[in-house]
């Protein structure tokens, strides 16, 4: 066999691997531990371990992982710094980010060298991911829309950002910084957050009293899709598996906790039981980061380099 079709049948065979794997990898999230303190929280999806997160933090209500499952960003208070904080994934090595400007809601760029916030100001800020090169986006009164659901997403592709306010959704193009509603249903709340492949995002609507399912629908508009449609539970806070087959949602059900609904069947697998009402998911598996995808990429250069150059040796 030629050094070039070993290569191609290589390159099939990760390819092929890489479309087949299903999503690991762990969920972030946040509980109210008493008072004005949240705790935050890792779950392992295949395990179900619950792990925490350095100490409880006033405020800290929103918790993003970074692009490669490194780090988390975090917005909180710890004594008199409060903003936009990072630590490794284990709870340590951690780092105050905004040390002159109080922010909130921080979301990581889809190749984790920024974070976007929104500043107690009311504008939209960036920053590299160590807290460097401070920039406004859009200031107040440009940008009068509060932010007022928990947390904003990036779309996977670098576009958009999607964010909740006034009980509707919208979404904010990076080109022209022009925010745009997306719906229309005065209900929405908690949560929102982008497909992996940027064409749908999700968001909780209510439906009979005391239950709410998440709804998807695309970012330039169109009819809503009910993705999980569980009946008498609440479910919210949603967060897309990397693989974009499932959707994690913190759910009341028997009791308070994280569960993982299957997008094509529907049928729901309870993922752990959480010491109160889990807030701001977010799911990460670093075998779908745009890192990892930018390695397989390379790889496969480098395969065609080396094995075009092995077979045209050989034919000489």
């Amino acid at each position: 066999i030629s050094a070039l079709l070993l290569a191609s049948c290589c390159l099939c065979t990760t390819f092929s691997a890489a479309a087949q794997r299903t999503a690991g990898g762990k969920i972030v999230f946040s509980v109210r531990a008493g008072g004005l303190e949240y705790q935050l929280y890792a779950v392992d999806v295949r395990t179900s371990e619950l792990r925490e997160l350095g100490d409880p933090f006033a405020g800290a209500d929103v918790v993003r992982w970074s692009p490669d499952g490194t780090r988390i960003a975090f917005d909180g208070k710890d004594g008199l710094r409060v903003g936009i904080f990072t630590m490794d994934a284990d709870g340590n090595d951690l780092m105050f980010l905004t040390p002159d400007l109080v922010g909130y809601d921080p979301e990581w760029s889809p190749d984790g060298q920024q974070i976007a916030f929104v500043a107690a100001n009311g504008g939209l800020y960036l920053m590299d991911s160590d807290g460097a090169n401070l920039r406004e986006l859009i200031g107040s009164p440009d940008f009068p829309w509060t932010m007022d659901q928990v947390g904003f997403d990036w779309s996977p592709d670098g576009k958009w950002l999607v964010f909740g306010s006034g009980f509707e959704v919208w979404v904010l193009g990076l080109e022209d910084m022009l925010p745009r509603p997306l719906t229309q249903i005065r209900q929405h709340y908690q949560g929102q957050t982008w497909s992996p492949d940027s064409q749908r995002i999700a968001f909780p609507v209510g439906q009979a009293p005391g239950s709410s399912d998440i709804f998807a629908m695309s970012p330039l508009g169109g009819p809503m899709v009910n993705l999980t449609d569980s009946a008498g539970t609440l479910d919210r806070h949603p967060a897309w598996s990397p693989d974009g087959q499932s959707m994690a949602v913190s759910m009341t059900d028997r009791a308070q906790g994280i569960s993982i609904i299957s997008l094509e069947d529907k049928t729901a697998r309870w993922l752990v039981d959480t010491p109160g009402w889990a807030v701001s998911l977010d799911w990460v598996d670093p075998t779908y980061s745009v890192e990892a995808n930018e390695r397989l990429i390379r790889s496969w250069g480098w395969l065609k380099r080396t094995g075009l150059r092995t077979s045209q040796t050989e034919q000489n």
